[in-house]
């Protein structure tokens, strides 16, 4: 052995000792500081394959080693170690959920001698690659090839020196699964199924307004979106390799089939359809742009329907509200809309796919009401996360199957449950890109030790990434691809695991809504706002007469508000918040009254017509009422009232209100439009009325007083004329 060589196995064997805190030898302070305390040697796993180990096959490890001191390591290398079978996944989770932590030196064996790196010196800052490979011998005398299927916890300690030849190091955890296909029976494979989320935010405002232009790259060819409907239709279409060998005689057959359930939100289906005929996006200053996005929508929807031509899609309600949210917040109705809607339009935009009558709440928490309102807009299948219908009893010596029933006030819903672990673990890898190696290899450890808690038992498990996932392609197409390649796992579809029978080895409890998933939900006070904007909606609708589409528009936009994107994006939220309202002011307020405020209308005897002046700027007919506020000096005819109006598209037309003046002087009154079913509509105006007539009381009044002028003067008259003879008596 050369001098490295000893330097090296000292050095890791150092290491290990050091590692004995994590078995509590030390004491749990100890263990604190050695978790806590950063590592000097940061090690990254790349690939471990095969991904189902045989005996008489070599493991090949390979990875990343990146040196976080400010100093050179010299002589850096890496070790491999075996621990023991994993016994249940609450041990299993112990291990992985700090895959930095040392190993314990209880159980560990070495996997053959140290791997230098390929240079003898790691520079500060500086990352070398490393690949191990352990012989067939090696492999096959630590695990036994007639033994039971299992997972092994696997160690990969990264050792160097500093320049006071003192050792740096640093530690990864992952796990080694055991299955020899040679093994009698084997085990039940576990059926695995997939759901597939393509869901997005909203873009648009109202109608054909895009906000932004964000959803194009999503869907070009390195977007997000369009790496999922690849990998999906890779997955359920494989095509056979090209045949190899001297004149390609050696044919190859295709991998097996993956069937996956695409859960789509019919917004994003309708989105692409609207970019792909053109579009323009509207600046925060006003001003358009053209959208980019026309050819990636095109060939997307092209891609689109070819992979689902007869797939099974769980048709999520339009726009993806936040169900729970809005059902408490009264808004259920327009969950109703939206679950129906979205059905109908991906019938029509899909027509040969299989659209399956099932729903998944977000997340896959749901409360009872929540629930109910499911059931009465049609679904009778629910697809909720395990964490919703926690086992009885704690932790059970063994998984349970996907399919479980689950009792509404209004009947039984046929129910499925995603395994939260796993879906976890799946979106772990899609969150941190450089970790997507070691997700894939626990996602392939965990399901084996799913099968080996009761390999004769057969059951089902559906994983369900979160809605807006976001894998790299390749991480996608892995682990699709290694579910159909690995002999614990057999690729199942969505609707044979609702045929399945449920799983009575193990009980659920009652339907859980935890805290957590309740503070997640849209604020009330931002649904409080919708319902105020579904008001003046409802009241818009029904002036119009003949724009269905107009109206239509402003449903759809008015349910892309309730989309569960925006539990997260507040800012996004804000904006369509604000836009919708804006538009939908602007829009309304083209139909008014437009005789000016505070304009003055004279009444020059007891009955007359006070003309009231009605516009529509809109491009279609309406139907209004125009209503004035009771005056106790001046009465309307119909109670103030009149009858429904049509009024033209851009039309201004004249009412005459019939009116009684009870007296003169000038009065306010108080000028407003009613819907059809005599709600309040836009603003009112106060005009002025100014009235001439002289009322009964005061003709009564005058006629009187005239009368006593008249019968004064008469008085006066006849003693003057009195008066005058007695003068001329006495002159004569």
């Amino acid at each position: 052995m050369s001098g490295r060589a000893r330097r090296i196995a000292a050095a890791l064997t150092a290491t290990t000792l050091v590692a004995l805190p994590l078995s509590g030898s030390l004491g749990e302070p100890a263990a604190s500081a050695q978790q806590t305390a950063p590592p000097a040697l940061v090690v990254t796993l790349t690939g471990l394959t095969p991904i189902a180990p045989q005996p008489g096959q070599n493991v090949v490890v390979s990875g990343t080693v990146r040196n976080l001191t400010a100093t050179p390591v010299n002589d850096p290398a890496v070790q491999l170690s075996i621990g023991g079978p994993v016994g249940s996944r609450s041990q299993f989770d112990d291990f992985a959920d700090d895959p930095t932590a040392s190993l314990s030196l209880n159980g560990f064996e070495s996997l053959g001698s140290a791997t230098p790196l390929g240079s003898d010196r790691l520079g500060a800052g500086a990352t070398a690659g490393f690949q191990i490979t352990v012989p067939a011998t090696t492999l096959t005398s630590l695990l036994p090839a007639g033994g039971p299927w299992q997972v092994r916890e696997l160690g990969i300690v990264a050792i160097g020196f500093n320049a006071a030849k003192l050792s740096e190091s640093g530690t990864l955890r992952t796990f080694l699964p055991w299955a020899p296909r040679s093994v009698p029976g084997g085990g039940t494979p576990i059926q695995l199924a997939w759901v597939w989320p393509l869901v997005d935010r909203p873009h648009r405002g109202v109608g054909n307004a895009w906000l932004d232009d964000a959803l194009a790259p999503e869907l070009s060819g390195q977007g997000r979106l369009e790496g999922l409907v690849h990998a999906g239709d890779a997955a359920e279409h494989p095509v056979a390799p090209p045949p190899t060998g001297r004149h390609h005689r050696h044919h190859r057959a295709a991998a097996p089939a993956v069937p996956v359930a695409w859960a789509i939100d019919p917004m994003l289906v309708q989105d692409a359809t609207l970019m792909s005929k053109g579009y323009t996006v509207r600046a925060a200053n006003g001003h358009t742009t053209t959208g980019k996005g026309r050819a990636a929508a095109t060939a997307w929807l092209s891609q689109l329907n070819s992979a689902l031509a007869g797939a099974d899609v769980v048709p999520l309600p339009y726009g993806d509200p936040d169900q729970v949210a809005a059902v408490r917040g009264g808004l259920a109705s327009e969950v109703g809309v939206a679950t129906a809607a979205g059905r109908d339009q991906l019938s029509k935009e899909l027509p040969d796919s299989h659209l399956l009558d099932l729903a998944w709440p977000v997340n896959g928490f749901a409360d009872s009401r929540t629930l109910a309102t499911m059931f009465s807009t049609g679904s009778t299948s629910v697809l909720l996360s395990s964490d919703a219908l926690p086992i009885v009893g704690g932790q059970p010596s063994e998984t349970p199957s996907a399919r479980t029933p689950e009792q509404t006030g209004d009947g039984e819903l046929n129910t499925i449950v995603f395994d939260s672990g796993i879906s976890s673990i799946v979106d772990q890898g899609a969150t941190n890109h450089t970790q997507s190696a070691l997700d894939l290899q626990r996602f392939l450890a965990e399901t084996l030790m799913i099968e080996a808690e009761a390999p004769s038992q057969e059951r089902s498990v559906v994983v369900a990434p979160v809605r807006r996932w976001q894998p790299t392609a390749s991480y996608a197409s892995a682990l699709l691809n290694d579910t159909a390649n690995v002999p614990w796992l057999a690729p199942a579809s969505l609707p044979g695991v609702l045929l399945s029978p449920p799983y009575t080895r193990v009980d659920r409890g009652a339907l859980d809504y935890p805290s957590s998933a309740k503070h997640a939900e849209l604020r009330q006070s931002y649904l409080q706002q919708v319902r105020v904007l579904r008001s003046q909606l409802v009241g818009f609708g029904t002036v119009l007469t003949s724009d269905a589409a107009a109206a239509a528009n402003y449903d759809a936009a008015l349910q892309r508000l309730l989309s569960s994107a925006y539990r997260t994006d507040t800012a996004a939220r804000n904006t369509a918040l604000t836009t919708f309202r804006g538009d939908l002011d602007s829009e309304m307020s083209q139909v008014k009254i437009a005789t000016p405020k505070g304009s003055f209308v004279t009444l020059t005897s007891h009955n007359g017509k006070v003309p009231i002046t009605v516009s529509n700027g809109l491009d279609t007919p309406v139907r209004v009422i125009v209503q004035v506020d009771r005056n106790q000096r001046l009465g309307v005819a119909n109670a103030g009232r009149t009858s429904v109006i049509a009024i033209p598209a851009n039309t201004q037309v004249s009412v005459p209100l019939r009116a009684t003046a009870k007296t003169s002087g000038v009065f306010p009154m108080q000028v407003r439009l009613l819907t059809p079913n005599l709600h309040r509509y836009g603003a009112s105006v106060q005009l002025y009325v100014r009235s001439t007539a002289y009322g009964t009381i005061t003709l009564v009044i005058t006629a009187a007083a005239t009368i006593a002028l008249l019968i004064a003067v008469a008085i006066r008259l006849t003693r003057r004329a009195l008066n005058a003879k007695r003068a001329a008596r006495a002159t004569a």
